[in-house]
C-alpha cells in the first residue's frame, strides 16, 4: 500500500469530493497467493511535531479471504474519533440492506479498534456487541459470521466489561449451540475461539459449568474431529483454563470422559507440533492440579 495525500490541505493526489479533499490510498499489486488485498481503514491522529500539532493518518489493514468481493475502498474525514468510526461501523451491521463486503468491513474495522479496552467498553455502550453477537449467528451468511466470530474473540480478550457483556446476552451457549451443529471446520474453530475468550472470565465460566456434561461432551467431540487442527488446540486450551480455575467442577468431567486419555493419546501420537504441544500443557495441568498417577 502507498499512502497519497498525507498532508491535510494538500491538493496533490488528493481524491475531492463534494468540494473537499480526502486521503487515499493505492493498493499494491502484491499479495499473498489465494488472498484478496487488504481492506485499509485511515484513522487520523493528531501528532505533535516541533511545537504543532499536525494531522497524520495512520493506515491499519483488514485481511479477509478471497471469497468475498473487494469491497469499496471507505474513507475518513479529519477530525473523526475512533469512537465515531465504531459508531459508523455499527450503523451498517444494523443496516438490513448493508451489501456483505460492506459489513465485513465493519467487522473488522471494529475488531481493529478494540484491541483498545475503552474502545471496547465503548462499543458496549452504544450496543454494538449485541450487533456483533446477532452477526455471529448469521448461518445463512458464512462470511460474515466468520468476521463477527472473529472480532468477538479480539474484543472479549482482556477485557473483562465486554466479556461480562457478551454473557449477560448469552453468547457462551449461543457459541455451544454453533460448535454442536455446524460441519464446517473453520466456523466450529471461530466458535471456540470465541467461546475460549469469554471463558477466560468468572462469569463467563460460571454460565459454562452449568451443563458440564453437555459442554464436556462439546469438548471431546472437538478433540476428536481428525480434520479440525485448530478445534483440537483450542478445545485442549479451553479444558486446561477451565481445569486451572475450577478443578472441583471439572476434574471428573475430563477424566471420566476419556477427555484426559485422548490427550495423552494425542501427545504421544499425533503429528502436528502445535497439537502435541497444546497437548503437554493440558496434561501438565492435569498433573498439576488433580496429581493421579496415571498421568504423573
Amino acid at each position: 500500500w502507498a499512502m497519497r495525500n498525507t498532508r491535510v490541505g494538500s491538493d496533490e493526489n488528493a481524491s475531492v469530493q463534494d468540494g473537499r479533499e480526502y486521503p487515499v490510498l493505492e493498493r499494491s499489486s502484491e499479495g499473498r497467493e489465494g488472498e484478496r488485498p487488504e481492506i485499509v481503514v485511515v484513522a487520523p491522529k493528531e501528532r505533535e511535531s516541533s511545537g504543532e500539532k499536525r494531522l497524520e493518518y495512520v493506515a491499519n489493514p483488514v485481511r479477509h479471504t478471497a471469497s468475498v468481493e473487494r469491497a469499496p475502498l471507505r474513507m475518513v474525514e479529519p477530525g473523526e474519533t475512533e469512537f465515531d468510526i465504531m459508531e459508523r461501523a455499527v450503523a451498517v451491521l444494523r443496516d438490513g440492506n448493508a451489501e456483505v463486503q460492506d459489513r465485513v468491513m465493519a467487522l473488522g474495522i471494529l475488531e481493529d479498534l478494540c484491541h483498545s479496552i475503552d474502545n471496547g467498553r465503548d462499543l458496549s455502550t452504544i450496543g454494538g456487541l449485541q450487533d456483533m453477537s446477532k452477526a455471529a449467528e448469521q448461518e445463512n451468511d458464512a462470511t460474515t459470521q466468520k468476521a463477527a466470530l472473529w472480532a468477538i474473540a479480539t474484543c472479549t480478550q482482556n477485557n473483562p466489561h465486554v466479556q461480562e457483556a457478551l454473557v449477560r446476552l448469552g453468547l457462551v451457549q449461543k457459541l455451544v449451540s454453533m460448535v454442536e451443529r455446524r460441519d464446517e471446520a473453520e466456523i466450529r474453530a471461530k466458535c471456540l475461539l470465541a467461546l475460549a475468550a469469554l471463558l477466560d472470565s468468572t462469569h463467563g465460566r460460571d454460565a459454562f459449568q452449568h451443563d458440564t456434561a453437555r459442554h464436556t461432551a462439546v469438548l471431546l467431540a472437538s478433540l476428536m474431529d481428525t480434520s479440525n487442527l485448530r478445534a483440537i488446540r483450542r478445545a485442549l486450551s479451553i479444558a486446561g483454563l477451565l481445569l486451572r480455575h475450577n478443578q472441583e467442577v471439572w476434574a471428573v468431567p475430563l477424566l471420566d470422559s476419556g477427555f484426559a486419555t485422548l490427550a495423552e493419546h494425542l501427545l504421544e501420537t499425533h503429528p502436528d507440533t502445535d497439537v502435541r504441544e497444546n497437548a503437554a500443557a493440558f496434561l501438565a495441568i492435569v498433573n498439576v492440579k488433580i496429581k493421579t498417577p496415571s498421568f504423573v
